[in-house]
């Protein structure tokens, strides 16, 4: 039995809205691995920050959405840079 300190472990990406306008923080960062989703809510203004969704134990793809007229588009994918330690 996994206790719920147990950190997630997958292949997986991130979905973050980002909001109409431009001066709002990122929120609402939803990862999702295998068929299980992890949603996580986190507030930031600057995208280096998006780094520390790397940093919990599984690796990711993000994708920043643009809500456009009501739809969502990909306006940048990040890949995960890992690092040897």
């Amino acid at each position: 039995m996994m206790s719920d300190s147990t950190v997630p472990f997958g292949h997986g990406y991130a979905e973050i809205p980002l909001g109409r306008s431009a001066g709002k923080p990122i929120k609402s960062i939803h990862v999702y691995q295998l068929e299980e989703s992890l949603n996580v809510d986190l507030e930031f203004e600057d995208l280096s920050m998006l780094e520390m969704i790397f940093r919990v134990g599984f690796r990711a793809s993000v994708k920043l959405l643009e809500n456009k007229s009501g739809d969502y588009i990909v306006r940048q994918r990040i890949k995960p840079k890992f690092r040897a330690r």
